[in-house]
């Protein structure tokens, strides 16, 4: 997977990444994190996709998740300001833990 760690400005766009184990992207003490057409593949662990500890500003849009998951991103009680923007994941129960943090949904297809 990804780790993107004491960053600023990090982008990823158009990826389709196979995982086997563990969480295919984490991001710790991150600010302005975009992640624009991204794919990932469910891992075996049940697992969130992504994982978020101490990060703001993190948008998440145009992404297509088609696999089932319970829960999308896991993110801790200083992560703020959250962006799901036009994403597709109609088999994800969850596309976030916890309803702290300064969240913005909009227009997305989810379970």
């Amino acid at each position: 997977g990804i780790l993107v760690e004491n960053a600023n400005d990090v982008r990823f766009h158009d990826i389709t990444m196979q995982v086997e184990e563990g969480i295919p992207f984490e991001a710790n003490d991150a600010r302005n994190i975009s992640y624009d057409r991204v794919t990932l593949s469910a891992t075996k662990d049940s697992l969130p996709l992504m994982k978020l500890t101490n990060c703001r500003y993190v948008r998440v849009s145009n992404c297509y998740q088609p696999e089932d998951l319970e829960l999308f991103m896991q993110q801790d009680d200083l992560c703020t300001d959250l962006y799901f923007v036009g994403n597709i994941m109609p088999k994800t129960q969850l596309l976030f833990s916890g309803t702290h943090g300064n969240i913005k949904l909009e227009s997305n297809i989810t379970k």
